[in-house]
């Protein structure tokens, strides 16, 4: 390997001339290749398999190299180290290469023991990227060579769960049933569980999910799952309610996660609210609150009681207004016809105003 630049100052002939006797010579090898041009230098064949040899000799002391830094290295272009290992895999070289990293057989089964180990140790969900660096795994290995050693592991059984290429997220299948297994344990110690909840674990339709698993006593809401169990409290509330003749807010008595939907579903669907409204002890209000007949007729008497005092207050008021209308008239002039006049059409309104009482014209 030989820099164009540097013969001319020990041949003392100028730079033109061995550039084109460069040329010359690279076309002549084009053939066999025997001798390449490339970047200013004249390259032998006989270089590059210097540079095989040394390749694998640095492969087999660290079980992987990068293209990269090989190419930095020998200060050559990445193309020309990748066709160079290529070339020589199986014959020169051995090992293998793949993705812009050259390893050897005992380096990947290093790595697979390592992640394999990693997955069987997993709880819960394990960033692989992460584990991996942790245990001086190269970070052209992780993304090179992990993907295709996680499916190998997956589809021989040896590990299970999901990969997630993108994030290199590893959730085992023990996590995801633990997961459902505390999800069901909260709907059968609470009598309800969110949708949501079971969304996060992975459960994309959480309604027949549950449905097929609780099939009796319970009620597919909007945002829960609920057991009958929860109508409980409900229940207790309306039978207080229809006893003291009271009214009651039913999103009172059924757990906080339940939406305004939710409490209206299980309002109309619960029993012993249907029996209620048919029987006449109550109705519904509102959507979620249940009124006593008892209640609603303590405020009906209530408002007649209050409409009839206002009633007689504003009577007495209207009367009071015109009785003194009719004193102002008679002082300002009784002695006169027009005066005499407008007391008598004064006494006869007044007259025609008792009828409460009995004493005006009607009452005679």
């Amino acid at each position: 390997r030989v820099s164009v630049a540097e013969p001319p100052p020990l041949l003392d002939v100028d730079i033109v001339h061995c550039e084109k006797a460069a040329r010359i010579l690279a076309k002549q090898g084009e053939a066999s290749e025997d001798v390449r041009l490339i970047d200013g230098e004249l390259l032998t064949q006989r270089y590059f398999d210097d540079v095989a040899v040394e390749i694998n000799e640095a492969l087999q002391q660290k079980g992987q190299l990068t293209i990269g830094e090989t190419a930095k290295t020998y200060d050559l272009s990445a193309d020309l180290i990748t066709k160079t290992v290529e070339s020589k895999i199986a014959t020169v070289i051995e090992g293998e290469i793949q993705s812009g990293l050259v390893y050897t057989p005992i380096y990947i089964a290093r790595v697979r023991a390592i992640v394999r180990g990693l997955l069987r140790g997993a709880v819960q969900p394990l960033s692989l990227k992460a584990a991996c660096s942790r245990l001086s795994v190269h970070e052209v290995a992780l993304n090179a060579l992990i993907p295709n050693i996680v499916d190998g592991l997956v589809s021989n059984l040896e590990v299970s769960g999901t990969y997630q290429k993108g994030s290199m997220i590893w959730t085992p299948h023990l996590y995801g049933k633990l997961q459902e297994e505390s999800a069901l344990s909260f709907f059968k110690a609470n009598g309800y569980v969110e949708y949501q909840a079971l969304k996060k674990l992975g459960i994309d339709k959480p309604k027949p999910f549950l449905k097929e698993r609780f099939p009796q006593d319970t009620y597919s809401l909007e945002t829960v799952f609920a057991s009958s169990s929860v109508l409980n409290p409900l229940d207790a509330a309306l039978d207080e309610c229809i006893a003291s003749g009271s009214y009651a807010d039913m999103t009172l008595h059924l757990p906080s996660p339940f939406s305004t939907a939710d409490v209206q579903q299980m309002v109309e669907s619960a029993p012993k609210v249907k029996q209620a409204v048919s029987s006449g002890a109550g109705f519904l209000a509102a959507d979620t609150c249940f009124v006593s007949k008892a209640f609603c007729d303590k405020c009906k008497a209530s408002l007649k009681e209050d409409l009839l005092k206002r009633a007689q207050d504003l009577m007495q008021a209207k009367k009071a207004a015109k009785a003194a209308a009719a004193g102002d008239a008679k002082l300002s002039g009784g002695k006169s016809k027009k005066g005499g006049k407008a007391e008598v059409a004064a006494k006869e309104d007044s007259d025609e105003d008792d009828w409460d009482t009995g004493k005006g014209k009607k009452g005679k």
